[in-house]
């Protein structure tokens, strides 16, 4: 319970500081959510199926013990969840820089390319870094027979390669512009 109440407060203040630079609404937009959560979770269920999903984001919610293959099985699923999340945010960066390339004739629709583009990673590395990743961490500690793999999880190599490609479009925008 305690555990839910800091997520919450930790989502809290992440709305918070959206709100003082600007209206939330800027931030929200439902085709990239659309993209970064339906499209991995397919993925995920696709490769692992509704069973595995499930038992992974109960074991790793719920504090109990679990022997190390159920520990190491749950962890997979859970970083394939982790991995096609942060994939389908850089695939939809890309769709919104391309989409923003080819609408470079009439400014008026950048900005809305653009914001696809920025959004799509920014849902991404919230989920798969803020909401997947603690789950798994929580899950290696979870295991009965603690194993020398108890270091804490770093960001996925997707995550870390889309920060550079969101600056790499950013200049490229301002360059042409």
């Amino acid at each position: 319970m305690l555990r839910s109440i800091f997520i919450v407060l930790g989502f809290m203040t992440l709305f918070a500081a959206l709100e003082i630079n600007s209206d939330i609404l800027f931030f929200i937009d439902i085709p990239s959510l659309l993209f970064v959560t339906v499209m991995p979770l397919f993925f995920t269920l696709g490769f692992h199926g509704p069973s595995d999903l499930s038992k992974a984001v109960s074991s790793s919610l719920i504090a109990k013990k679990l022997d190390e293959q159920s520990s190491f099985s749950y962890q997979q699923t859970l970083s394939s969840w982790r991995l096609t999340t942060s994939a389908s945010g850089v695939i939809g960066s890309l769709i919104g820089f391309v989409s923003m390339l080819a609408k470079m004739d009439d400014p008026s629709k950048i900005g809305p390319a653009m914001a696809v583009s920025l959004l799509t990673a920014l849902y991404a590395v919230i989920i798969s870094e803020l909401l997947i990743a603690p789950m798994i961490n929580r899950l290696k500690q979870s295991t009965s027979h603690k194993t020398n793999d108890q270091t804490s999880l770093k960001p996925s190599v997707i995550t870390l390669v889309s920060i550079p490609l969101i600056l790499i479009m950013f200049t490229l925008l301002t360059t042409f512009i």
